[in-house]
């Protein structure tokens, strides 16, 4: 697959999501559509934050085969699973290049910093300098699933985005500058929420997982009493 293929805002989710979990918590993955629609659900780590339905999440992963870009799988007992097809057998992406462009899909345009703070459970970059020959691999490379993002008034770091969805300009309003002397306890403030939001996604991974094992074993307890 050369082209990247252009998806809608539900389809990134979803896509992002099939990333995010198949590397973050791989014992869970191929993912179940509850699963998947409630990673897609969460509050944090993600945004925006939406509520989509199941309906909508099973048509997005319609749509997401039918470009190329995820797979069914039959799960243990009668469950159908779902999975992403981005790395050697799809897009070609590395891990490296897979957590990077997750997070993007889910939290919207990132700094090389902000995507080394949020992809520990994903891939542990060893430096800031490895984050960005990530992101110019996926700049120049053949798929060019990655650009620049359009800087918003008084940015000084560069941010970057995917091309799955086109970019809307629009939504890169002027923020308000912080104060030199609130930069420092805002900088603290922001590294708290990351550490509780990863463990907020961990709680919510390992409910997910329990209720998927009920699930399969009444599953089993049915087809070996019918």
């Amino acid at each position: 697959m050369a082209e990247i293929p252009e998806l809608t805002a539900e389809e990134v989710r979803v896509l992002g999501v099939l990333i995010e979990k198949s590397q973050a918590t791989p014992a869970y993955y191929p993912m179940t559509l509850n699963a998947i629609t409630a990673a897609c659900n969460q509050k944090s780590s993600r945004d925006p934050v939406v509520e989509y339905s199941e309906d909508i999440v099973d048509y997005a992963l319609e749509k997401l085969r039918d470009k190329g870009l995820a797979a069914q799988y039959t799960g243990s007992g009668r469950a159908l699973k779902h999975g992403h097809r981005i790395g050697r057998e799809g897009l070609g992406l590395t891990p490296a290049q897979a957590a990077a462009i997750s997070i993007m899909m889910l939290r919207g345009p990132q700094t090389p910093g902000e995507i080394k703070t949020r992809s520990g459970r994903q891939f542990n970059y060893p430096s800031l300098e490895f984050v960005q020959e990530t992101i110019d691999g996926m700049i120049n490379g053949e798929t060019k699933s990655v650009i620049e993002a359009p800087r918003r008034p008084g940015q000084k770091e560069t941010r970057y985005t995917h091309t799955f969805l086109p970019v809307d300009e629009t939504a890169y309003e002027p923020e308000a500058p912080a104060s030199s002397s609130g930069g420092s306890i805002l900088s603290d403030i922001n590294a708290l929420k990351e550490r509780i939001e990863k463990l907020e996604d961990q709680q919510k991974d390992l409910i997910a997982y329990n209720a998927q094992l009920a699930k399969e074993l009444d599953e089993l307890r049915r087809t070996l009493y019918e």
